[in-house]
């Protein structure tokens, strides 16, 4: 839950409130959108409303609020959200369309397939009790209805994926990735059980939700009717209380997990049909893993094969193998053989594998960076790919690299240039590639020693185009180009001369590869729920089928000497490396079988298309929609307990934000008082004021701050600059006179991978001028290897009444609070210093925000603060050990919450600066405490 917290977090960052943004209304959305994303919002608009009416009476409910739209481009990538809260329903959509080797490639149109399956989770999920007391109490505390609380993610997602087929035409549950994948796992035996639903395991278990569940769901509407989904959702929100099972054997006659054994029965039945009906004519196996393949890449002389191979950790690594066969893994396993043949005359050898699997001659891999599309320069040393990186105003994007094999280095071609699938010409020093921004994509030109673009075919509105390829003879270029599918297209080296090269009716093209003589093409060609490779010719010879694959076979990738041909298949629990001798090739024959289980796709339902509706450009987005939300937090801990309850308010762009917070502490030692915030980042620059009165343990003090800030981003790391200034005064009007301050903070924060591993350095200088003098030096350096995290902290705070505190204020600013540091293992008690030398060192053996952690406080002329204001000397030091669980995120305007922090812990106080008297260094004693948080 934390980490999708902080997922959320980091997206709600990812396009600057800052840039242009207008606001667009229609009768049931109001969208929000930067400028750079109009022409693609607008085609999205204009459909808005004619989705969402079939959308309703597909699901058979209507929503009785308006929907707040929030279209991004983060990490030009496809994807969308929706957050189906009563309060406050909003979707995000995603401008970048899929590529076309995607498992979510296959669409009419990329806006009208996101836009349907978003919008049936709003409706479907929206959906009331008709229990007028669950409806209260859902509707005013919780926010969500019955069916999103009693939905597993399988039926949540499966019913989405299935609209997107029922309502498009397209989308997964037509697609031959589903039908191949599924088909493959029942042959198998690798269908996931009914408990496996959630997320299965290994290879593909993130789509199991998505493919598995759909599929389940188009199983139920298929036996029972359309309608006994939309009854299913009456169950669930009937007046009478029901669970899932109770609500699903009402429709169905028995339950969920009973009816998903027979779904799965006579889904393996067909697919056993199909393998005795169509037995497999495939490629010797050249390389088995249970891990992701990416496409291969054959070297110019033949001599290496590149690929991306995605690791148990789920990063990737960008390998390198000899394509000569080696003969030492099989030698090494027979004399193995022998050697035990030989000590038991009786024994049974076992059979030998099916493939000897070379070992890789080099490995790049980084933590920060994963590669994708590799492909050979021409002098057969050096690797171009492309890899997504930080863009200077947020979020990512992709640009390319180029990798010198024999010399180990990496030099960046580009920045900030969106581009990727790069295919370099095989003389004339440049590259072909795809350039994409806000849902357009064209190709380009890349100039291999300056890193210059110029456009090659232009980006045009409801065109995509993917996957270039420069034909060997250095005269045509080849790719795909979807309108309403992909298709295989050739041209001359500027774009002219197009011609789509013919598919059977109803077929989509994946991976197009030139072969050596430039004169046809090899091309992955998908229909009727198979994926298979095919030779087509760019004259009037008839196309060949090659391959007759168990799942599917794709990324064909032919040998220079045109004997042979590498391509991807669908293996046993991953991705195989396949090599088929194209002298020995013969044309499978026809498929002659049509399940009805869904092991093959099931036929396009041919929706109409949905009206369009001519809008005219948003209007300025100003402050935006101010949404409320409350907030409570607090800490406790030992001998000291905080509540903190308030408000807070904002739009969903994060533009303006508004913090109130009221805390209430028991005795002394806790934090008693009102604080506010404001944040506007309308502007390149963030302005914050804040205002504050409070008692306890920070003092009994009243005052105000405000402060700008900015944010430098850069590839390798982030600079955040603040200045401001803060006064205050005794809140009874006597005690201590009135203070002002000026102050200063600069957080460089830059962070590199390693191999296996990743490391981070953060280095943060602070300082104040005025009636109380500060300053703070402090680094931090965190690494990570393999999910296993250490933390390493040093800083000294010299000033002005600095000290450590067991109380954390939501209400106190924190410039005015930088002199006090938070060690909450003290509790009710206070240690002031002239200064505080502190180290912290922190292990994360379970992963990041877990750790096992022990820190040291050297105080210069420490003092316990007492209750009565006054201060007894103490000793020098103070060293605890411990176990703590804690996360801070930036806001989230997407659900209108501020910036928030949490931490649980305990701790054993191993040096006790008060010498015994106030019984800190206990050994029987753990000190434990909670804290949650909040800040602008």
């Amino acid at each position: 839950m934390l980490s999708a917290l902080i997922a959320l977090a980091t997206l709600a960052h990812a396009q600057s409130a800052s840039e242009a943004w207008r606001l667009l209304e229609t009768e049931h959305f109001r969208v929000q959108y930067p400028l750079a994303a109009e022409a693609w919002t607008l085609g999205a608009v204009s459909e808005l409303e004619s989705i969402h009416g079939a959308v309703e009476r597909e699901v058979g409910w209507s929503i009785d609020r308006r929907v707040e739209v929030l279209v991004q481009d983060p990490w030009s990538m496809a994807n969308g959200m929706a957050l189906p809260s009563r309060f406050s329903p909003a979707i995000v959509l995603w401008a970048t369309a899929p590529e076309a080797g995607s498992s979510i490639g296959d669409f009419r149109s990329w806006r009208e397939g996101l836009i349907t399956h978003e919008d049936t989770h709003i409706v479907h999920m929206l959906r009331p009790s008709r229990n007028p007391w669950l409806r209260g109490a859902q509707d005013h505390l919780l926010g969500v209805g019955p069916v999103a609380i009693k939905s597993p993610i399988w039926l949540v997602e499966g019913y989405a994926v299935h609209m997107e087929g029922r309502l498009t035409g397209t989308g997964r549950p037509h697609a031959d990735d589903r039908a191949a994948l599924l088909r493959q796992w029942a042959q198998e035996g690798l269908l996931p059980g009914y408990e496996e639903l959630v997320f299965g395991g290994g290879w593909q278990g993130r789509a199991v939700p998505y493919m598995v569940g759909s599929a389940y769901v188009d199983w139920l509407a298929e036996g029972w009717g359309e309608q006994s989904l939309r009854d299913l959702w009456s169950r669930m929100t009937a007046r009478t209380e029901r669970d899932l099972d109770e609500a699903f054997q009402g429709v169905y006659g028995d339950s969920p997990a009973a009816l998903y054994r027979r779904f799965t029965a006579e889904l393996t039945l067909a697919a056993m049909d199909i393998e005795r009906s169509r037995p497999p004519a495939e490629g010797a196996l050249w390389l088995q893993h249970l891990e992701a393949l990416g496409a291969p890449a054959l070297s110019p002389d033949g001599a290496r094969l590149a690929l991306v191979v995605t690791g148990p950790w789920g990063t990737d690594r960008l390998e390198v193998y000899p394509t000569a066969p080696s003969d030492e893994a099989r030698e090494a396993w027979m004399a193995e053989r022998e050697a035990l043949l030989e000590k038991d005359p009786l024994d049974v050898p076992a059979v030998e594998p099916a493939v000897w699997s070379p070992e890789p001659e080099r490995v790049r891999h980084t933590t920060t960076r994963s590669p994708v599309d590799p492909r050979w320069l021409p002098d057969g040393e050096r690797l171009i790919y492309a890899a997504w990186t930080r863009r200077p105003g947020g979020g990512q994007g992709p640009d390319l690299w180029i990798w010198d094999l024999e010399g180990g280095g990496e030099r960046r071609l580009t920045r900030g240039a969106g581009l990727r699938s790069p295919d370099p010409h095989p003389t004339q020093g440049w590259a072909v590639a795809v350039q994409q921004a806000w849902g357009q994509s064209g190709l380009v030109r890349v100039d291999l020693d300056t890193g210059a673009v110029r456009p090659l075919v232009e980006a045009r509105e409801g065109v995509l185009v993917d996957h270039p390829r420069v034909s060997p003879d250095g005269t045509r270029l080849l790719w795909l180009e979807h309108r309403d599918a992909w298709r295989v297209v050739t041209s001359d080296l500027q774009g002219d001369g197009r011609v789509e090269l013919p598919l059977p009716d109803g077929a989509t093209g994946r991976s197009p590869a030139w072969s050596p003589d430039s004169a046809s093409i090899f091309v992955a060609v998908g229909r009727g729920g198979f994926m298979e490779v095919e030779r087509i010719g760019l004259g009037p010879a008839i196309p060949v089928r090659l391959t007759q694959s168990a799942g599917a076979a794709w990324a064909p990738a032919p040998t220079p000497d045109g004997q042979g041909l590498f391509y991807l298949s669908s293996g046993v629990g991953g991705v195989d490396l396949r090599r088929m001798d194209l002298s020995e090739a013969r044309t499978p024959r026809a498929l002659d079988y049509t399940p009805r289980a869904p092991a093959v796709r099931q036929d396009p339902i041919s929706p109409p298309a949905p009206a369009a509706v001519a809008l005219d450009p948003g209007r300025p987005y100003g402050v935006g929609r101010q949404g409320l939300r409350l907030l409570t937090g607090g800490v406790t801990g030992p001998g000291t307990d905080t509540l903190e309850v308030g408000v807070s308010m904002g739009d969903l762009v994060g533009r303006s934000s508004l913090l109130a917070l009221g805390s209430f502490g028991s005795g002394s030692t806790g934090v008693t008082g009102l604080g506010g915030a404001w944040t506007w980042r309308g502007l390149p620059v963030e302005v914050e004021t804040r205002g504050f009165a409070l008692r306890g343990a920070y003092g009994d003090r009243m005052g105000g701050s405000a402060a700008l800030s900015h944010t430098l981003r850069g590839a390798r790391g982030v600079l955040d600059l603040r200045l401001g200034g803060w006064g205050d005064a005794a809140l009874d009007g006597g005690g201590a006179p009135a203070r002002a301050q000026v102050y200063g903070e600069s957080v460089l924060f830059t962070h590199r991978g390693l191999d296996e591993a990743v490391g981070a350095l953060e280095l943060r200088l602070r300082g104040g001028l005025g009636d109380e003098r500060f300053a703070e030096a402090g680094a931090q350096l965190l690494s990570e290897y393999q999910g296993m995290g250490l933390d390493l902290s040093v800083s000294s705070l010299i000033g002005d009444g600095v000290s450590l505190v067991g109380v954390r204020s939501s209400v106190a600013p924190d410039p005015w609070g930088w002199r006090r540091r938070w060690v909450p293992a003290l509790g009710g008690a206070g240690l002031g210093a002239q200064a505080v030398h502190s180290g912290t060192l922190a292990v994360s053996p379970l992963g990041e925000g877990l750790d096992l952690f022990a820190e040291h406080h050297q105080l210069s002329q420490g003092y316990l603060l007492l209750a009565d204001d006054g201060h007894a000397r103490i000793g020098d030091g103070l060293q605890l050990a411990g176990l703590r669980l804690h996360g801070e995120m930036a806001g989230m305007p997407l659900v209108r919450t501020p910036g928030l922090w949490i931490e649980v812990g305990a701790a054993s106080v191993l040096l006790d600066p008060e010498g015994g008297r106030g019984k800190l260094n206990d050994p029987d004693t753990w000190r434990g405490w909670v804290g949650v948080g909040w800040r602008p």
